[in-house]
């Protein structure tokens, strides 16, 4: 069967008549938001234990002084990547694949972090980037949102995933604990927006 499949695709010219990978998928990429999980602080406590949960759980009452959250994106090739699709259902039993992501096409122009209820004097769904801040590799070394966009827009996607710049922080504690959602709202150049509201915590 796998000869066959092999044959078919030799003659239909999608691969190559060598027994040969083809070369990792490699070029600019395009980030799509996809999920916002409340983190402990205690995250922040490197090194990591084995088998600690450090995610809150929906409806959790969460005490810390500090919450993390933790954005989750989807990373996709912005050029059409049929090929790459091809090759890897044709190819994945023996060509394991390195996807190169070298820069992001579409620019994150802004992020904001809004709470569903008043914030410490802030309104609810008003922005609360006052009191984030977010981390490169070095939890010691906080930075303002706006350069941790201008970090994302200029490094390549692998880059990107290997560090900690989808982890904010809100450094400030509600004074008054209630339940609550978390609402991350990315702009990007092309006019396109991400909007993902995480699950609620009492904080």
């Amino acid at each position: 069967m796998k000869k066959a499949i092999f044959l078919l695709l030799v003659l239909t010219g999608i691969i190559p008549t060598a027994c040969v990978c083809p070369e990792d998928p490699s070029g600019p990429y395009l980030l799509h938001l996809n999920q916002v999980f409340p983190v402990s602080e205690t995250y922040i406590g490197r090194p990591l234990v084995a088998g600690k949960v450090y995610r809150i759980a929906p409806n959790e009452a969460y005490t810390e002084d500090t919450l993390l959250l933790e954005l989750s994106f989807d990373y996709q090739f912005a050029q059409n990547n049929s090929d790459f699709a091809l090759y890897a259902s044709a190819l994945a039993l023996s060509c394991p694949q390195y996807h190169n992501y070298e820069q992001l096409k579409d620019k994150i122009t802004d992020i904001t972090v809004t709470s569903n209820t008043a914030f410490n004097g802030v309104p609810p769904g008003e922005p609360l980037n006052s009191k984030v801040v977010a981390f490169e590799e070095d939890f010691d070394a906080p930075l303002p949102l706006g350069q941790a966009i201008v970090r994302i827009n200029s490094i390549s996607g692998n880059e990107f995933m290997m560090s900690e710049l989808g982890m904010f922080a809100l450094t400030e504690k509600p004074a008054v604990a209630q339940e609550r959602t978390f609402t991350i709202t990315v702009a990007y150049e092309s006019g396109k927006e991400d909007v993902m509201e995480s699950f609620p915590i009492t904080w």
